[in-house]
């Protein structure tokens, strides 16, 4: 089942790739590093970020990103949604 694409934030549409900092031709295993890294920055119980609604918001945003993105047939889903390439 596909989860919900196209998140919007004030009326703009959020790109999964542009989210994680990674290109659509990246790998699988460049997208995971991306994924652990925005994580670690991100997650509600670290230490390193101050929480606030914004910053658990950015999380879900990464973590949405992140299912998407590392699910192959989801990810051709969404390619050809935001794309048109035939998946």
């Amino acid at each position: 089942m596909l989860r919900k694409f196209c998140s919007k934030v004030k009326g703009k549409n959020l790109n999964y790739y542009e989210i994680l900092g990674v290109s659509s031709q990246s790998s699988i295993q460049d997208i995971k590093d991306a994924y652990n890294s925005l994580a670690k920055q991100l997650h509600p119980d670290s230490s390193q970020q101050v929480e606030s609604k914004d910053s658990k918001d950015q999380f879900i945003k990464v973590v949405e990103a992140y299912k998407t993105l590392s699910d192959l047939k989801e990810r051709a889903a969404y390619d050809s949604l935001i794309f048109g390439k035939m998946a």
